[in-house]
């Protein structure tokens, strides 16, 4: 009984560690992703940060130019402009 078990036990670790391994097939690719579509998230947010610190105080509308291409160029090269 205590052999069938075993062999039970090591059949069913074999499985698990293939399912692991062809899930982490793709997950280098999802996090990396992940990650830039988190940080596009947060674009908008410092990019109204930064007007009202560089842009407003100092009324230049260089900056503003820049900042707003910085953040178009980003969003395109994510696909999302």
């Amino acid at each position: 009984m205590f052999m069938e078990m075993r062999g039970i036990t090591e059949g069913l670790a074999g499985m698990a560690h293939q399912i692991f391994e062809q899930l982490e097939f793709g997950r280098q690719e999802f996090d990396q992703s992940s990650c830039g579509y988190n940080l596009l998230l947060f674009a908008p947010s410092i990019y109204m940060l930064q007007i009202y610190d560089r842009v407003l105080s100092s009324r230049s509308a260089d900056t503003l130019l820049m900042l707003t291409l910085i953040v178009a160029l980003i969003g395109r090269g994510r696909g999302t402009a």
